[in-house]
């Protein structure tokens, strides 16, 4: 115990040491104290921490206000990750479990409320162990307590039956969104997922108009995870974060330098396939250029055979052609549904193998579905949800963002 307690103070007088001797001045974020380490790094990642934290600048050491640049670093390829959610959830007996982060974290450079606007407190309101985030019963996180997620008794409009037998809460934006926290730390260890792929080799006159800077008439349709619930500016509250469909323009706009790219969504809550197919001459008559298609969710619940799914996707895509020949279509696999509420799971994953037998010159499928599928091995469901049943909140809508435009531009 003693060479270990030892060995500890000599890691944190090193890390100390480091951090000094790299960031001295007054301005330098190094020296101010404000971060809380992981006190079982080896001597190579404090090096290698202290290296990361150096080619900071101020402004990248936090993120207060919904900011583009940063909500779409790759989160599979980045060493920064900015405002992950994560929900302060009691167990039984009144106490909060470690939250696991999407990484390990070796440094926590802040922790905000939803809004971005309150920052809690290192060591009063939180510590960080084992690279996963502790709440402190003491300090000042508003905590939600075990009863008021796994209920008893049905709330009629805020609740639905758990699998399994009782209830579990449901809300849109309450009591989720306004919950959560987000954390923004650096990392050392590696996603360990499958990495998004790029197609836009199957999608080459939309590449093609984005590089010379023409024109470009984008029309997203789906179900109610297109139409933008329950991102924070979709509710009207803050940071305001832009839906993942927004984001994806705004950020073709900001990557290749140009205004002239139009955007028009289509989406509807509730809708599946089938309306779909039904409604797709209201998105023919726009005359689009590239169709970003995003069913799934709504028809999984429903479990609708995946063929059927499959009929639906391809006949959309024949009737949108017939008004536009050159149009060209990003197919998005759907998130998944929460398993612990009884009836929405279904078929959600089932349909990413018809969509990728519809890839083709011209169509190219965005797949969110094996993304999320690794995200909750290492993350829970309540930590990255709007409504705890079928909707992304801003952390994960930024998946959804990020994987189309890998899709579409690399």
């Amino acid at each position: 115990m003693i060479y270990k307690t030892k060995r500890l103070i000599s890691i944190l007088m090193l890390m100390i040491s480091v951090l000094v001797i790299t960031g001295c001045d007054d301005k330098s974020p190094y020296s101010s104290g404000d971060y809380l380490y992981n006190t079982k790094l080896t001597n190579k990642e404090i090096e290698n921490l202290s290296t990361i934290l150096n080619s900071l600048t101020t402004d990248e050491t936090d993120c207060t206000e919904y900011s583009l640049s940063k909500y779409m670093q790759p989160l599979w390829d980045t060493e920064v990750v900015y405002n992950e959610s994560i929900y302060p959830l009691e167990n039984e007996d009144g106490s909060i479990s470690p939250i696991s982060l999407l990484y390990n974290a070796a440094c926590i450079l802040s922790v905000r409320d939803s809004t971005l606007k309150t920052q809690y407190t290192k060591g009063i309101d939180y510590d960080l162990k084992d690279g996963k985030i502790i709440i402190n019963k003491n300090g000042s996180i508003p905590r939600v307590k075990y009863k008021d997620y796994w209920l008893d008794y049905a709330i009629s409009g805020a609740s639905f039956p758990r699998t399994g037998g009782g209830h579990i809460a449901y809300g849109q934006g309450e009591p989720f969104l306004s919950k959560q926290l987000a954390v923004t730390y650096i990392h050392l260890d590696k996603w360990q997922g499958e990495n998004p792929s790029g197609k836009s080799s199957l999608l080459p006159l939309t590449l093609s108009k984005l590089k010379n800077k023409e024109e470009l008439n984008v029309v997203f349709y789906g179900d109610s995870i297109s139409e933008g619930c329950n991102s924070s500016g979709f509710m009207k509250v803050e940071p305001f974060a832009e839906d993942w469909c927004s984001m994806v323009v705004s950020a073709l706009k900001y990557k290749y330098g140009y205004q002239s790219i139009s955007m028009l969504n289509a989406s509807l809550g509730g809708a599946d396939s089938n309306w779909g197919f039904n409604n797709v001459n209201n998105v023919a008559i726009k005359k689009p250029d590239i169709v970003i298609i995003g069913f799934g969710m709504n028809d999984g619940t429903a479990k609708v055979p995946p063929e059927n799914y499959a009929r639906n996707i391809k006949m959309m895509i024949k009737r949108i052609r017939k008004s536009n020949s050159n149009c060209e279509f990003v197919l998005v696999g759907t998130m998944l549904a929460n398993e612990d509420v009884a009836g929405f799971p279904g078929y959600q994953e089932d349909y990413l193998p018809e969509l990728i037998l519809l890839e083709e010159e011209g169509v190219a499928v965005a797949d969110m579905t094996t993304v999320h599928k690794y995200l909750l091995t290492k993350k829970r469901f309540c930590d990255m949800t709007g409504n705890n049943v079928n909707h992304p909140n801003d952390f994960l809508a930024r998946f959804y963002a990020q994987v189309v435009i890998k899709t579409i531009t690399e």
